[in-house]
């Protein structure tokens, strides 16, 4: 799972790469806040996965706010651009919720884990 989740994160660093590549092709200045940190430990591996099912469906939100921003002010480059990301996102969160339910649906019994575990990693 830890596998799943590096590749995961390199996913998203490249995601974020994109909108910066894009703002700075439109001649915004770009400045990054300060991201919360994660937390640190989980219950169980149920746990980690609907953190990130939930995590994946507040992306989803603020990217559907930046549609609507963009619908708004008639920047059709940006709108553009975010169907992208909101065709990523249906995927991301399709992705994490099939995790869910499997772990769900096998129970949490050692040898259901080790066999999610082994399937994630081969992503």
């Amino acid at each position: 799972m830890a596998h799943w989740m590096r590749k995961q994160y390199k996913e998203e660093i490249e995601h974020a790469e994109k909108f910066i590549d894009y703002l700075y092709q439109r001649g915004e200045r770009v400045i990054i806040p300060e991201i919360a940190k994660p937390k640190e430990s989980y219950n169980d591996a149920l746990d980690a996965f609907k953190t990130s099912y939930a995590h994946e469906q507040y992306v989803t939100s603020r990217i559907y706010k930046l549609v609507d921003l963009a619908v708004s002010e008639k920047d059709y480059a940006t709108q553009s651009m975010l169907k992208w990301f909101v065709d990523e996102q249906m995927e991301e969160e399709d992705n994490t919720s099939s995790i869910v339910n499997k772990i769900e649906f096998l129970g949490g019994d050692k040898h259901s884990i080790y066999l999610v575990d082994r399937e994630l990693s081969a992503r």
